[in-house]
């Protein structure tokens, strides 16, 4: 069984891949509140789950109780604080 990661995923943008419900991002920011192997970025692995909150696109702000769940299909760490990879849409 996986370990559970708390993390925030900080992404300045999704980008659709042409495939449905499939977005891949760059340079997002990366912060591993519950590190116990003290790996950051590392950590995160294909497979692992996400769960994304829904934001108002007019203010930015989180809608409460909407979150969405994608699955990491590629991932990589460019260092411990920076990731990118590829999410599929996966509720």
């Amino acid at each position: 069984m996986a370990r559970p990661i708390n993390a925030a995923l900080y992404v300045p943008g999704f980008y659709a891949t042409g495939n449905t419900g499939e977005w891949t991002f760059t340079g997002a920011s990366y912060n591993n509140q519950a590190d116990a192997t003290g790996n950051g970025a590392y950590d995160a692995v294909a497979g692992a789950f996400l769960y994304i909150s829904a934001t108002d696109i007019n203010s930015g702000v989180q809608i409460p109780g909407v979150v969405h769940r994608y699955v990491f299909t590629a991932v990589q760490a460019t260092d411990a604080n920076t990731l990118s990879g590829t999410i599929l849409w996966n509720e």
